[in-house]
């Protein structure tokens, strides 16, 4: 969890200034057969995008379906969303270095897979 989602689309907000946007709810597989909210930022809703951070899923998975839910009204699954495991150090070796810097440092662990989080 933790991780900021964009999605982009159309017809996320209201169709005028003047009107209150729609109920919009984020879900995502959780690879345990349920659902894990994606949290909306409701600052940075507009009519063509959603940012929204990602709850704590049951276990890693892959190939998760994303949906929005607009005003009820669900859409196909948007892309697919994967789960990975929680990165985990181990050592990091030396456990000093000189002040001027330089100190080649190694960092062992698990986990260390393609994870971002956009700003």
């Amino acid at each position: 969890g933790g991780t900021d989602l964009q999605i982009r689309g159309l017809q996320y907000g209201p169709p005028s200034p003047d009107q209150v946007f729609p109920v919009i709810n984020v879900t995502l597989g959780d690879g345990d057969g349920g659902l894990v909210v994606c949290l909306i930022d409701r600052d940075t809703l507009t009519a063509e995008q959603i940012m929204c951070t990602t709850q704590e899923a049951a276990a890693p998975a892959t190939e998760q379906d994303v949906i929005v839910t607009v005003d009820g009204v669900a859409s196909a699954p948007l892309s697919q969303w994967t789960w990975l495991a929680e990165p985990q150090v181990f050592n990091v070796t030396p456990a000093a270095g000189a002040v001027v810097g330089g100190t080649l440092i190694t960092v062992t662990g698990d986990n260390f897979g393609p994870v971002t989080n956009p700003p």
